[in-house]
């Protein structure tokens, strides 16, 4: 997702971080899969690549100076899907982009992070 950030300071230890953007991303996928016109199990090589807009909310909390701790999740609401087919009988292979395709889509997430700090040092002579 890509687009402007926004926190929020509730304390010196709680911060509410809000995003929003343009969201693009990419799902692939490897399975077997029994086709009943073929009578056989076919291998499936599945790729989408979506995109539309959504937003990132996210509770920060400070476990010590440097170390957060993050529990959030991502909101996506896709208007676009090319997707990518290839199967190990060429007759299934397809790609192209979805028909009237719209997306919604959660992803939770809890998470910790680091916070680097560099001091500024001067030379003393």
């Amino acid at each position: 997702m890509t687009g402007p950030a926004f926190r929020f300071l509730i304390n010196d230890e709680m911060i509410v971080h809000v995003g929003i953007g343009i969201n693009m991303y990419i799902t692939l996928g490897v399975y077997k899969e029994y086709n009943e016109v073929l009578a056989e199990r076919v291998n499936i090589e599945r790729g989408s690549f979506a995109f539309g807009f959504g937003t990132d909310l996210a509770l920060r909390y400070k476990l010590t100076k440097g170390l957060i701790l993050n529990i959030g999740t991502v909101l996506t609401f896709d208007l676009a899907n090319f997707i990518d087919i290839q199967a190990s009988n060429p007759a299934l292979d397809t790609q192209g982009w979805a028909r009237n395709y719209f997306g919604f889509a959660a992803r939770p997430y809890i998470s910790i992070g680091a916070n680097l700090y560099w001091e500024n040092s001067r030379l003393v002579r």
